[in-house]
């Protein structure tokens, strides 16, 4: 009896704590994908929020904006359009991602 309660107890203490840390990871690339100076942290942050699988429809699409404005502020322009391109996708009526991509077609730097 003492060893399925103590056993339960410390399952329990798991998942509280498995779903505290990821609680926190979403928090902290959340907040780098979104405003990090740091491009490549930037990058990593939105990428591992992609992979997490815990994110709704509108969070994917604002993912996938903040990483365009990512590849699009290092020059990497192809790239930058393929997220705009999955961003109205997902979000058609993302105003900021046709004007974005739309910048990069019309004058590619």
């Amino acid at each position: 009896m003492f060893k399925n309660r103590a056993f339960t107890i410390i399952a329990v203490f798991l998942v509280l704590f498995v779903r505290t840390s990821l609680a926190d990871e979403l928090e902290i690339n959340s907040d780098r994908c979104q405003s990090s100076a740091d491009l490549d942290v930037k990058i990593d942050a939105c990428t591992w929020l992609l992979g997490s699988g815990h994110l709704t429809k509108e969070g994917f699409a604002n993912v996938r904006y903040f990483l365009g404005g990512a590849y699009l502020d290092q020059g990497q322009y192809d790239r930058a359009i393929q997220e705009y391109d999955k961003v109205i996708k997902i979000a058609p009526d993302s105003d900021g991602a046709y004007n974005n991509r739309g910048i990069l077609l019309i004058n590619p730097c």
